[in-house]
């Protein structure tokens, strides 16, 4: 075999562990899960998982990076073609919305696991640095701002009504519809008229 295709196997084989994870997580939440719960869905021995991973919290670190690195993905597709910040914003957020109503389930469970890990370092400087790259993505239009502190109004706005928006669906069990988010976005166009040049 080559060392390629060992790789590609490699990482067909984290996959389906995070696969397994994530289901078990969905289904019994990430404090009531166990390895052995998540070696049940897996159909492979534990010893395939701990090649991979030290432990639960590890497994969903993973998936946090893995589902990062997937949104970050479209994001800098969209922010490649759309130069103007309005079209952009208005491609975030229907990007946004299109993610989260497909992926809602996950987002219980990353909140869940935040509020257990709040005291782990680690977890923290992910969520951190996180916080750190989406606010970089809105870097190539910061020159449009009438001030700098305008710019860091509008993205701390932008990412604190998203975190609002998430932790609302989850306690409430529903998303925003799209009446709700064409809303938003007029909401949202309308500040930022008001802080660029």
């Amino acid at each position: 075999m080559t060392k390629q295709k060992n790789i590609e196997l490699n990482i067909q084989e984290k996959n389906k562990i995070l696969d397994a994870a994530l289901k078990c997580f969905i289904d019994k939440g990430y404090a009531n899960s166990s390895l052995n719960d998540i070696i049940k869905i897996y159909g492979k021995s534990k010893g395939n998982i701990y090649y991979y991973f030290k432990n639960k919290e590890e497994i969903f670190i993973e998936l946090l990076k893995k589902w990062r690195e997937e949104l970050f993905d479209q994001v800098y597709v969209a922010q490649h073609y759309e130069k103007n910040i309005f079209k952009f914003v208005n491609f975030f957020i229907d990007g946004f919305y299109e993610y989260v109503s497909k992926n809602l389930k996950f987002f219980r469970v990353k909140i869940e696991f935040l509020s257990i890990a709040i005291h782990n370092k680690k977890i923290q400087k992910i969520h951190i640095d996180s916080h750190k790259k989406w606010r970089g993505i809105c870097f190539p239009y910061k020159n449009v701002f009438k001030k700098n502190e305008n710019f860091e109004l509008f993205v701390d706005y932008l990412f604190y009504l998203i975190d609002g928006i998430i932790i609302r669906a989850i306690i409430e069990n529903k998303f925003i519809d799209n009446n709700q988010k064409e809303n938003l976005k007029k909401i949202v166009l309308k500040n930022l008229k008001d802080l660029i040049k």
